[in-house]
């Protein structure tokens, strides 16, 4: 069966690897020059089930509207909310409820943990490089945030996840350059979460998959998915990107059609249009995050693994000579990278707090990545009405911890075997519920 994966994202490259291994025939689109120039270019760097937690816990609200009144917060709801985002906003509240939480909740650490293993597997049968780094540490400023975390704790341990209670002097040995002129009333260490980079995972799965004769076409849009003969026909036209020193293929003449047996969406936001004509609501909305990343000028200074600032869910984390300061939440208006927004100063901010001096400033990398998200927080996995149409999207900011997992299940949707991770509540039936 030939299977079009659209999006070369790492969820798309993920699922691409193991729709190949079940002996499909398989071809990548993507409108970029090569694989994780989107979503998946700069996102932080954890990958980590402990750390799945969806968007729409029973704290959220309240910390998402402290953090959106003050002067330099990380949460940005921008002017004008198209009536979308006000429907969003408005079914987040009610995921928020402890009991749905708690459903939700469940769900995507299944995923996640399915994911890891999958990951694993996936690293094995590919013959990938391993450059994950162990280790990251939580980090409360203050006593009741701690508190709220620990009483988490029993669960994280019903669940099987390694999670360690680090007072201050504890949370400077883990981390000894940390900032002591910023209030820590202590730290959850977590030894078993990996920190990576994502494009540099994606890239690499990408080349052994052309070596394992995965077709990839970039520099391709989708103009029109034509459905009305059975067997999914793709209309293909040439975007105008600039060429990636990084890709191991120079340009290939963009096919003005290609048919297929089954073509899977991994187009995040931008799947919206295709879905509302196969007739679903889809649910989801774009949310921004942003990341920030730096050289590091003084190595005394610098993070060894990975931190969570956890007022502002900002992450600072080693790659290898430079930092990556990750985190932020914008809805709504134009998607405007800039160093100097309210969610970058935020960055900034944490960063200066706990590992201030330790970056070089002079040349910051910055990156904006548009994430489409359900009010549940949970992804979209699996068939659509069309029978030879199937979606992977919604993973928030959970993509480089699922993906794999994610990918699996899909993969053996695709090929009509049944996924060996239950999928209640990630499918597109849990929209209309």
């Amino acid at each position: 069966m030939h299977v079009v994966v659209i999006g070369a994202g790492v969820v798309g490259v993920c699922t691409a690897h193991w729709l190949r291994a079940a002996g499909h025939e398989v071809t990548v689109i993507d409108r970029r020059a090569n694989v994780a120039q989107e979503t998946s270019f700069a996102p932080a760097a954890l990958a980590a089930p402990a750390l799945a937690v969806p968007w729409s816990a029973p704290h959220m609200p309240r910390r998402w509207l402290r953090q959106w009144l003050r002067p330099h917060g990380p949460v940005l709801l921008r002017p004008g909310l198209t009536p979308a985002n006000w429907r969003w906003l408005l079914r987040w509240l009610g995921e928020s409820r402890a009991r749905q939480f708690a459903l939700n909740q469940d769900r995507l650490r299944r995923l996640a943990v399915y994911g890891q293993d999958s990951k694993l597997a996936l690293i094995a049968a590919r013959n990938l490089p391993v450059t994950d780094r162990p280790g990251c540490l939580r980090l409360f400023r203050s006593e009741r945030e701690l508190a709220a975390a620990q009483a988490a704790l029993p669960a994280l341990a019903e669940a099987g996840f390694l999670v360690e209670e680090a007072a201050p002097a504890r949370c400077r040995e883990l981390e000894p350059a940390l900032s002591d002129e910023t209030a820590l009333a202590g730290g959850l260490s977590l030894p078993d979460a990996r920190t990576g980079n994502c494009a540099y995972f994606t890239r690499q799965l990408k080349y052994a998959l052309v070596a394992a004769g995965v077709d990839f076409i970039f520099r391709a849009e989708v103009s029109t998915l034509d459905l009305s003969g059975g067997r999914p026909r793709l209309k293909l036209r040439a975007t105008h990107e600039p060429d990636d020193p990084d890709a191991t293929q120079g340009p290939t003449a963009v096919p003005a059609t290609l048919d297929a047996d089954a073509v899977v969406l991994c187009t995040g936001a931008d799947s919206a249009g295709l879905l509302r004509r196969l007739g679903c609501q889809p649910g989801f909305v774009p949310i921004r995050g942003y990341s920030i990343t730096l050289g590091i000028r003084r190595h005394e200074r610098a993070p060894l693994a990975a931190v969570i600032d956890e007022a502002t869910g900002v992450s600072i984390t080693r790659m290898g000579n430079r930092i990556r300061v990750a985190g932020g939440v914008e809805l709504g208006g134009p998607r405007e990278p800039s160093a100097s927004g309210p969610v970058p100063e935020a960055l900034w901010h944490v960063l200066r707090d706990w590992f201030g001096g330790a970056a070089d400033t002079a040349c910051p990398q910055m990156w904006v990545g548009e994430r489409a998200l359900l009010p549940q927080g949970t992804p979209l996995l699996g068939a659509t009405p069309h029978p030879a149409v199937f979606v992977n999207l919604a993973h928030g900011s959970h993509g480089w911890t699922l993906a794999a997992g994610a990918g699996r299940a899909v993969a053996d949707v695709v090929g009509g075997v049944a996924p060996q991770i239950d999928l209640d509540g990630l499918t597109l039936a849990s929209l209309r519920r």
